[in-house]
């Protein structure tokens, strides 16, 4: 037998919606350009979801309940996890464009191994008959490829305002069989402490790893700079 609703089960996306609204309603916002853009911002959040039916109860008056500064502080919450969630969508969909890039170019490159094995004789009655389109997945051993990552570590001391600090940034290039580069990530390292070049290169090669994992890549091959990294990760 079905259990009717209870108020637990309110809709969590059309609560969330008619708070949006109360707090772009209750905060105070001067003609500050930004703060503007801020409220802007919250109310377009807000009608992204779905009003709430009429056998809907009307969520509580946040304002009455909560300060001004409490309103703000969670305003600004809502509105960065929105921000955070737009950001992994675009990422998901960033690596799914490269996946499907990648899995393209091998196979062009398997496609164009095939027509140069083909005689001469053969290509001049056949030539234009052979055809083979490309479908997506239809090079689905792209990720199996043997793929190489070259990695390096730099650490260095800069003087920035009469004080010597640590500089460390990290490089990563992931190649194809044929050394076309597929990927590469440039990027400083803040630890805040002391960093040794090996333990540069180590992290080089735990950003290695990540991208390659959403490639999708299934055979890797490193090549390092620092001989003592090499053989700190190939022993045994």
């Amino acid at each position: 037998m079905a259990v009717p609703p209870t108020d637990a089960d309110d809709d969590f996306d059309v609560i969330l919606a008619e708070q949006c609204r109360e707090l772009a309603a209750g905060l105070d916002f001067g003609s500050d350009d930004s703060e503007y853009a801020f409220q802007l911002q919250l109310q377009e959040i807000a009608n992204s979801y779905p009003l709430p039916s009429a056998s809907c109860s009307p969520p509580p008056d946040v304002s009455a309940v909560m300060g001004d500064a409490d309103l703000s502080g969670l305003a600004a919450a809502v509105t960065m996890e929105e921000m955070e969630r737009y950001d992994r969508e675009q990422c998901i969909k960033e690596f799914r464009r490269m996946r499907e890039d990648l899995d393209r170019r091998v196979y062009d490159q398997k496609f164009a191994a095939e027509i140069t094995s083909i005689p001469d004789d053969q290509w001049q009655e056949d030539g234009d008959n052979y055809h083979k389109p490309y479908e997506a997945g239809s090079s689905s051993s792209a990720v199996s490829e043997g793929f190489r990552i070259y990695l390096k570590g730099l650490v260095s001391e800069e003087y920035i305002q009469d004080r010597k600090v640590p500089v460390v940034g990290i490089g990563v290039a992931i190649c194809d069989f044929k050394d076309n580069i597929i990927l590469e990530v440039k990027k400083p390292w803040i630890d805040g402490g002391s960093v040794s070049k090996v333990e540069a290169e180590m992290q080089a090669i735990v950003q290695g790893l990540d991208a390659a994992l959403s490639l999708d890549l299934k055979r890797v091959t490193f090549f390092f700079v620092n001989e003592a990294c090499h053989n700190y990760v190939s022993s045994p």
